[in-house]
């Protein structure tokens, strides 16, 4: 047996109200209820922000070129498109490593995995890139 939670159910426990209020009143507490499940998403913790901070920082001022899909694009537009992934995959995203699996390893359409090049040297998978970058990171000291 499955409970009906209707409206019209709803209303008629409170047969004093006008009907249209309480309509109104359930509509409101969805609403708040939506928008606080916003903030409730997963994410890196606060402790550890920084470091997803940080590689894309990395990444927006490389001056490195990230190959995608074939077509390579510049460290801003790069960064850019990291930083969309790193939105949508946001709830998945718990670490600084899902973040560099999540947002900046392939490709989430073709499965082709992301390359970096950088000036003169040999290009890289963009998440050994940032692997390597972020093992550097924790290394050194911060504030």
């Amino acid at each position: 047996m499955t409970a009906n939670l209707s409206p019209t159910i709803w209303i008629s426990c409170w047969p004093s109200m006008p009907e249209e209020m309480i309509r109104q009143a359930v509509l409101v507490t969805i609403a708040v209820m939506a928008l606080l499940s916003i903030d409730a998403r997963s994410d890196v913790p606060d402790a550890d922000r920084h470091e997803v901070l940080h590689l894309l920082d990395y990444f927006r001022n490389s001056g490195c070129a990230m190959e995608r899909n074939g077509k390579r694009y510049e460290s801003e537009d790069a960064y850019s498109h990291v930083r969309r992934k790193y939105e949508y995959f946001r709830d998945e995203i718990l670490t600084s490593e899902d973040f560099i699996e999540y947002s900046a390893s392939k490709s989430t359409m073709s499965g082709k995995y992301y390359r970096v090049f950088c000036k003169d040297e040999p290009a890289v998978l963009t998440r050994d890139w940032l692997l390597e970058e972020l093992r550097n990171y924790r290394e050194r000291p911060h504030d």
